[in-house]
């Protein structure tokens, strides 16, 4: 299958701004599960649903690999990666299971196009680049 853009969807390892730390495999189980792809964490219309993602873990957390859907919006999001004026990707994720401020277990549901993250020295919330394919 042919996807549009790619990069980590969450980062193993890192103190996010939160102050969660992702344990590497926390989200194993979520490994060739597809999830939908929508804008900035919006989850109040269905018009902010802009595609979907494969997810495959690996080491150093999950990576995503993205396909924008037809509808306008998801044209958009498309042009402002290609552009680059978007880059960025974040999770939304439940079921989650802490030891202190660390993730070791948990199920993502979505995977978002943000504007900015909150990971230091990543340019996503727990996660890395959209990178166009």
């Amino acid at each position: 299958m042919y996807y549009d853009c790619s990069g980590w969807a969450t980062k193993a390892n890192v103190r996010c701004y939160d102050g969660l730390v992702i344990a590497q495999d926390a989200f194993k189980e979520c490994s060739g599960k597809v999830v939908p792809m929508v804008y900035n964490h919006d989850h109040s219309n269905v018009d902010n649903v802009i595609g979907h993602c494969l997810l495959e873990n690996r080491p150093g957390g999950v990576y995503c690999y993205a396909k924008f859907n037809d509808t306008d919006t998801g044209k958009t999001a498309r042009q402002c990666v290609e552009s680059g004026d978007l880059s960025a990707f974040s999770i939304f994720a439940n079921g989650l299971k802490k030891v202190g401020s660390t993730v070791k277990h948990g199920f993502i549901r979505e995977v978002s196009l943000v504007l900015a993250g909150c990971e230091p020295g990543c340019p996503d919330r727990r996660g890395g680049k959209a990178q166009r394919r």
